[in-house]
């Protein structure tokens, strides 16, 4: 057995005996989906939630400071040894799980993880009990000493005590060290936390957690590490490691040899993926740190990264994905600065015992009509939606969340994005049709504890057979499926032609050539024969009725349309919008349209004529400013196989 050191720090794996059961840690797998995105995705996410979750009383955002250093020397500085000490022999052990250990004379690499405006890791440091159940304050315990439970509840964003793994699985020696400084009692406490499998040292089994600090040599304690608290020893490790903190309150990470796959540019893309709700909404802030470069992630700077084109990198596709992103942060801000007022309110369910369900009646208070035209539009639109949660043994209450949708005609996929607490649940899509970006927020009420039961560890799923969700709620399966098929159930009633004849519509659209219509002449009006008493020969009152026929005219021509103005109409036009796409046998063709279909700005469409000038010609939208009552215009070089939906909209001069 190796030599221990008394109190001295240093590191310790527990021998192992017979009755411990022979068990390797497998916890790494949860974050290895598709849906998370790599390990350098899942360690944001998991840092992120944390801290999120510990956010300091008061104002101001949670801060998370990243950074990377590379190649330090480790040989003949005598502060890194200190924090290595023992942990060698085990990191040589055969089959002790790492597969890409550094060579002894490799020089160091690590990350480090810092957050501020957090209370840092609360609770008895000592503690090695489980807490009853709901107790709070002991993330101390849950963090260092314990794997697989979580003292999470509620509208906190972590349930199942899981997170941490991601520290240990980010590191080429499964190894990683946490310093808190706590907001409660200013006690700077250092941990480190080794993870590798059964292992054999000198002949002798051990156990795979390993922990670094001092050590109690009473009966039962010899393995127990308890935190270095002393001055002397934090300060060697904020200086050794490059650590911001001073002394706030909060926690510092750090993770030796961390994998190469981790960069600057891929924790800045998975920051901007995953928490760009947080970050848009001021309450989340991040600067990322790597040799001299610095990216900072706030409120302000992210939209001023994309339009100066510094987020145009190999995370992400180009420069298209560039313009999407800035479209979804405009999309998110619009969003979050939305009034109360501005939102469609969902009617509330007249009877909560029944399961959650889509149907019209929600709708009934709603004037689909007009949605749809500023859908049409590209507004964004915010619903507020009500929905029951029931948990087992607990009175059924009314729980709300947000909406919104967006149509984007330059969109080329659907965007889903679902959004509990900040943290955006990658896994879930509710819709499929292009052209749209829509986004569900869920952050009030008893939805947020409902939804949390539900995700799995990594915080990418909703799993209705969650051991944490399974027989919890009554109606929670319903409940979640409610939630998911928001935007479904909200774009396919704005896309839903309106029943019945809309004469102002159908004026708007054509398929087949459309005759100029000229109104009747006037006819001479005839003198009654006897006058009324009182009145003059020729005097009888005229009463002029308005045409209703349109000032704007669309008419078939061979390979597309001509654009006029109705001489007959008295009207002044200031501009006009026009919109093509090709007719489709069922739904909206406008709504249908697709990019490969024509491009009003390529070839082979042409616009010509007179009176006008163009303002806007780009995919299936034509604008222009009238500078001619007696405008004509012709747009030619569509398919003339296909028949041709045209909608038209114009603006009057103002009088």
């Amino acid at each position: 057995m190796m030599a221990v050191r008394g109190t001295e720090p240093g590191w310790r794996f527990k021998p192992k005996t017979k009755d411990d059961m022979g068990v390797d840690p497998f916890q790494d797998e949860f974050f290895k989906t598709g849906y998370v995105g790599g390990f350098s995705h899942a360690l944001l996410r998991e840092t992120i939630q944390n801290s999120l979750d510990a956010k300091a009383a008061g104002n101001g955002s949670v801060r998370i400071d990243i950074s990377i250093f590379r190649n330090i020397r480790f040989a003949g500085d005598e502060r890194y040894p200190f924090f290595f000490r023992d942990l060698d022999a085990h990191l040589k052990a055969p089959n002790n799980g790492i597969s890409d250990k550094p060579a002894p004379d490799a020089p160091l690499d690590f990350l480090v993880i810092e957050d501020f405006n957090t209370t840092g890791l609360e609770g008895d440091p000592d503690r090695a009990d489980i807490p009853e159940e709901g107790t709070t304050g002991e993330n101390f315990f849950y963090f260092w000493r314990n794997y697989g439970r979580s003292g999470k509840s509620g509208k906190e964003r972590g349930r199942w005590g899981l997170g941490k793994t991601v520290f240990s699985a980010v590191s080429k020696i499964n190894t990683f060290f946490g310093l808190t400084i706590r907001e409660s009692d200013h006690r700077s406490l250092l941990m480190g936390q080794s993870v590798l499998k059964i292992h054999n040292v000198d002949n002798r089994p051990y156990m795979p957690y390993g922990g670094f600090g001092r050590f109690r040599d009473s009966q039962g304690e010899q393995f127990f590490p308890i935190p270095i608290e002393d001055k002397l020893s934090t300060e060697k490790f904020t200086h050794a490691f490059h650590l911001k903190r001073t002394d706030e309150p909060g926690l510092s990470i750090v993770v030796p040899y961390p994998y190469q796959d981790i960069t600057a540019v891929s924790l800045k893309s998975g920051m901007i993926k995953q928490f760009f709700y947080p970050i848009m909404a001021g309450a989340l802030s991040v600067t990322i740190h790597e040799n001299d470069s610095c990216i900072p992630l706030n409120r302000e700077s992210i939209l001023t990264q994309i339009t100066n084109g510094a987020l145009l990198t190999s995370e992400f596709n180009g420069e298209a994905e560039d313009v999407n992103l800035l479209k979804l942060f405009n999309f998110a801000k619009l969003a979050i600065e939305m009034e109360s007022e501005e939102y469609i309110v969902l009617k509330e369910p007249e009877n909560l015992a029944v399961a959650p369900s889509w149907d019209d009646s929600l709708f009934s208070d709603v004037s689909l009509h007009e949605l749809r035209k500023k859908f049409d539009l590209g507004f964004v639109i915010g619903f507020r939606i009500p929905v029951k949660v029931e948990r087992k043994n607990h009175k059924t209450r009314l729980s709300w969340f947000k909406a919104f949708v967006q149509r984007d005609g330059k969109l080329h996929n659907a965007e889903n994005y679902f959004i509990r607490e900040g943290i955006t649940i990658s896994g879930i899509s509710s819709f499929k049709d292009k052209g749209i970006r829509g986004m569900v927020v869920i952050d009030e009420g008893d939805l947020t504890t409902l939804i949390g039961d539900a995700e799995n560890p990594a915080h990418t799923e909703w799993q209705k057979d969650s051991s944490k969700f399974r027989e919890r709620y009554i109606h929670g399966p319903s409940t979640l499926a409610f939630v998911k098929a928001s935007l479904r159930e909200i774009i396919r009633r704005l896309m839903k032609p309106a029943e019945g004849v809309d004469k102002e519509l159908l004026g708007d659209i054509f398929y087949v050539d459309v005759p100029e219509i000229k109104p009747p002449e006037e006819k001479p009006r005839k003198t009654p024969d006897k006058e009324k008493k009182g009145e003059k020969p020729g005097t009888v009152p005229v009463v002029e009725v308005e045409s209703r026929t349109k000032p704007v005219f669309v008419s078939k021509i061979s390979g597309g349309v001509r654009i006029y103005h109705n001489p007959n109409s008295s009207k002044k036009i200031s501009s006009v919008e026009v919109k093509f796409a090709y007719a489709v046998r069922k739904g909206n063709a406008i709504l249908k349209y697709r990019v490969p279909d024509f491009d009003l700005g390529k070839k082979p469409i042409e616009i010509g004529g007179t009176g006008y000038t163009l303002t806007f010609a780009s995919e299936n939208t034509l604008r222009f400013d009238v500078s001619d009552q007696s405008f004509d215009l012709s747009v030619s070089g569509f398919d003339e196989q296909r028949d041709l939906t045209v909608r038209s909209s114009y603006t009057e001069v103002p009088v």
